[in-house]
């Protein structure tokens, strides 16, 4: 069910009206327009204007500039997953591991620009349902108007029992 939502939502664009999504494109601005990137790796990799500039798989050296349309997934477990759109307006599922959810209530109104550096590119297939899917397996991939979010890096809650405290048998 959840595969077939999100594959309605990339193939509608998130039920955005044409003008709204127009506007939302247009705010990521021409592919020469170079935003800078706080990090020395991600600021190295080549830009690229769309979905169809990636091959399937690992994607090094690229970096490709997005909007948020919406989440894809409203439980809050991971991986943070949102629709995306690219310059051209392709829509697309995109998935970021360990970072936490609240980042998308900071750069949702489409308004900012988000810079994923290295993407591995899926097709999400069940049956005859299908939709591409860019995949960040580290948050340090993932740039907010070319900030790096570390605060809202996701750390593993750790539950360490003291075991010094065991029954003498």
């Amino acid at each position: 069910r959840r595969v077939g939502n999100a594959a309605e939502l990339v193939q509608r664009k998130g039920h955005l009206k044409s003008k709204r999504l127009a506007a939302i494109t247009k705010s990521l601005g021409r592919p020469e327009d170079d935003l800078p990137i706080a990090s020395p790796t991600a600021a190295s990799a080549r830009r690229v204007s769309t979905l169809a500039d990636l091959s399937l798989g690992k994607n090094t050296q690229v970096r490709l500039d997005v909007a948020i349309l919406l989440p894809l997934a409203s439980s809050g477990a991971p991986p943070l997953s949102f629709l995306a759109v690219d310059r051209t307006g392709t829509a697309f599922g995109v998935s970021v591991y360990h970072l936490d959810a609240a980042v998308l209530a900071k750069c949702r109104s489409g308004r900012d620009r988000i810079t994923l550096v290295e993407p591995l590119l899926r097709e999400v297939r069940l049956g005859a349902i299908s939709y591409p899917l860019l995949q960040l397996q580290q948050p340090t991939q993932f740039f907010v108007n070319g900030e790096l979010l570390s605060s809202s890096f996701a750390h593993a809650a750790l539950d360490l029992t003291s075991f010094s405290e065991q029954p003498k048998q």
